[in-house]
């Protein structure tokens, strides 16, 4: 996720980048579950968005309600 650093004046300043993940427009149930996560456990939902995990949630309610 991380790498090396860019230098800014005297800071050094962590250049980031993203997992390459393979999108697709999550379906009505996904964004159900989002949108429960985000209102009702909201602890929850910032860990998954921070650690990148949000989408695999979301496919893999997808997959378990069968809708493609």
């Amino acid at each position: 996720m991380q790498k090396g650093y860019t230098q800014c004046g005297d800071y050094l300043i962590p250049a980031l980048v993203l997992p390459d993940d393979e999108h697709r427009p999550i379906g009505k149930y996904e964004r159900v579950r989002m949108n429960y996560l985000k209102e009702h456990r909201h602890v929850i939902y910032n860990q998954l968005i921070l650690s990148s995990k949000l989408y695999a949630l979301l496919v893999r309610v997808s997959k378990t309600i069968g809708s493609d």
